[in-house]
């Protein structure tokens, strides 16, 4: 765990999230490190939450580069596990709402291409399954 835990802290952009080289938006690897980080090194998580938190949009989306409903259902997925966890403090209810809010209408097909292979591509199912877990683990 803590070669894992060095490994992340030293890959770490500006010291608030994570890339990685399969996808282009930054929300899909700092997502995953928050779910796995949560109860096990919360310190090296909470810069990632509050940059979660941070880049939300008025509208209650998040997106690197325009709102998209795959980002803003990872950041779902993060902020709510976070708070399943211990994180109300840092969590409202109003935060998940209003992103809950924006994806319900940003559902549907087509989602752009954010998945890197020899090309941009969008895996629909495993997008889709995303949004679908985060409007889940938000209702709950």
């Amino acid at each position: 765990m803590q070669k894992i835990f060095r490994f992340l802290l030293k890959t770490r952009v500006s010291n608030a999230y994570w890339f990685d080289k399969w996808h282009a938006s930054p929300y899909y690897a700092t997502t995953h490190a928050v779910i796995a980080l949560a109860n096990y090194n919360n310190p090296l998580a909470i810069p990632a939450v509050e940059w979660i938190l941070k880049t939300q949009n008025e509208d209650g989306s998040w997106g690197m580069y325009f709102p998209s409903a795959e980002e803003t259902a990872y950041c779902l997925q993060a902020l709510s596990i976070w708070k399943r966890h211990g994180g109300q403090e840092k969590v409202s209810d109003t935060v998940l709402k209003r992103g809950a809010a924006w994806l319900v209408e940003h559902t549907e097909y087509p989602y752009p291409p954010m998945w890197i292979g020899k090309c941009l591509y969008c895996p629909e199912l495993v997008v889709r399954s995303a949004i679908l877990s985060a409007l889940m683990l938000v209702a709950n």
